[in-house]
């Protein structure tokens, strides 16, 4: 064979091999997550979730990958467009995780038995090594909307450099979707958890 051309062969296979993305290697260029649907309360205790006045979401998750942080920020959609968002709580995480993501929210009484205008919106990152946790009040939707929450309907995977849509609250009318937040964008009102993955200096301002 002309050396030239053994040559030529050899540096692109160099070339491809190095453009190789390998979870598992070190010269990753992206980690995976894999994100399964769960539940707060489960078997019998399943049935304290309403007298609690609880609407609750909670996926499991598993990440193996370079970034260092998990988090997660929420959106509110109504008719078709972004009118928030905010990031809510990151941990810290050194590239491996696995855990739970959890969610509830509460809607309040007033004294004279008229809904509050907002709702108590309460998030749990779980791992093996402890919880954090976060307690916000979101502006409530008409109170006139029907509501039900959306879970994530089979388990997803993902780029660490992707978000993911994890569980939703809808307020009025909606369309049936694939997706949950494609689900939001069709929704009169739509609350929107997500959870992404982050290094310090990738950390977004919202």
């Amino acid at each position: 064979m002309n050396r030239k051309i053994y040559v030529l062969i050899i540096g692109v296979f160099i070339f491809m091999s190095g453009c190789t993305k390998t979870i598992d290697g070190d010269y990753s260029e992206f980690g995976t997550a894999t994100i399964t649907p769960s539940s707060l309360f489960q078997r019998d205790t399943k049935r304290l979730e309403p007298h609690l006045g609880l609407t609750t979401g909670c996926v499991k998750v598993k990440y193996k990958g370079n970034k260092k942080r998990i988090s997660c920020k929420y959106e509110i959609w109504e008719k078709g467009k972004l009118i928030d968002e905010s990031g809510i709580m990151t941990n810290v995480i050194d590239g491996k995780y696995d855990g739970e993501v959890s969610i509830s929210l509460k809607e309040r009484l007033l004294d004279n038995l008229e809904w509050a205008p907002t709702m108590v919106m309460k998030t749990v990152i779980m791992g093996k090594s402890g919880w954090n946790s976060s307690t916000k009040f979101i502006d409530r939707f008409d109170k006139s909307y029907s509501r039900r929450p959306v879970s994530l309907p089979k388990e997803i995977e993902l780029k660490d450099d992707e978000e993911a849509a994890v569980w939703a609250y809808l307020g009025g009318d909606y369309e049936h979707k694939n997706k949950i937040e494609d689900m939001a964008k069709t929704a009169d009102w739509a609350l929107v958890l997500k959870v992404l993955f982050e290094n310090p200096e990738e950390e977004k301002n919202y």
